[in-house]
């Protein structure tokens, strides 16, 4: 059985640019293309030449073509903050 781990889908407006975050909080950015995740396991795999995805990449692929997911928006401005901290804002809430 999959491991339960909490899903949601950025938003940024008005491009509709979309990241996904994953995790318990969720801590972690992940893309479908290029499929990457920022947890430690997904750059331990890639640093030992083993590349394969993480819970969170599975994830994430899973609500994807489930539409299993939380919402979250955030306005353009915010994208280039979002990729330098490698983590979504505090003050974001899912909808």
């Amino acid at each position: 059985m999959p491991e339960a781990v909490r899903v949601a889908r950025l938003e940024f407006e008005p491009s509709g640019y979309s990241l996904w975050l994953a995790g318990d909080e969720l801590e972690y950015l992940v893309s479908l293309d290029p499929p990457m995740c920022t947890c430690p396991d997904f750059s331990f795999r890639l640093a030992r030449g083993r590349p394969a995805p993480c819970k969170h990449l599975r994830a994430v692929l899973r609500a994807a073509y489930w539409g299993a997911r939380e919402e979250m928006r955030l306005p353009d401005s915010e994208l280039i903050r979002v990729l330098a901290e490698g983590r979504p804002p505090r003050a974001s809430r899912p909808t």
